[in-house]
């Protein structure tokens, strides 16, 4: 992004409808920058942001774009990630209105919930983040189906969960249970896991 780099005082991007597979922030790009938008940007794959840039940034909106885009590892892991206001709409997509029509009865579903990012790669959200989507999902089923199915509809999380992250993520809530992937293998860990869930719902 070398042209729009060379605003110095811009504090809002919104960056929408393009062929980008591939963006890259410069080290000293967007020194005021506090809010980035990507709106349908089917192509992108891939957001590089190097060390240094967009120091001010508070919000990230995410919006339409490619399913394989991954969110990069310096936007999850500078300092004040916890006050990103990560805004995922690719949930909300994904759970067409036309899945109404598709379940027969709703007291057999369970809702998962997986990053694509947070894949076999060992990375995980935040709980804050994982709540935030499962709320969203929460309140699509409300408008889409009912509050009782909201309500009673378990939304579970998966994405590198294991026995270090699960207390934490269990405690949002939002999030009914996991969906566990490569620690399901390993014993006493996958216990702990179960666990965590196990103890939210008898202090609930």
């Amino acid at each position: 992004m070398p042209t729009l780099e060379k605003l110095p005082n811009l504090m809002i991007l919104h960056l929408k409808y393009h062929n980008w597979t591939k963006l890259t922030c410069t080290a000293e790009g967007f020194p005021l920058l506090e809010v980035l938008v990507l709106d349908m940007l089917y192509c992108l794959k891939e957001l590089e942001v190097e060390e240094g840039a967009m120091p001010m940034l508070k919000g990230l909106q995410i919006k339409e774009c490619c399913n394989q885009f991954t969110v990069p590892e310096r936007l999850r892991s500078i300092p004040d990630s916890n006050n990103l206001n990560w805004e995922w709409d690719w949930a909300e997509q994904q759970m067409s209105v036309s899945i109404t029509h598709a379940v027969p009865s709703w007291d057999d579903v369970v809702v998962a919930y997986e990053p694509v990012w947070a894949i076999g790669t060992g990375k995980v959200t935040t709980p804050q983040q994982a709540q935030e989507v499962h709320v969203a999902v929460r309140d699509w089923l409300k408008k889409n189906v009912s509050p009782e199915v909201a309500s009673k509809t378990h939304i579970i999380y998966g994405g590198s969960v294991n026995g270090s992250n699960c207390a934490e993520l269990a405690k949002k809530e939002d999030i009914d249970g996991f969906l566990v992937g490569g620690a399901s293998l390993r014993g006493p860990e996958f216990a702990t896991i179960v666990n965590s869930v196990t103890s939210k719902k008898v202090a609930a």
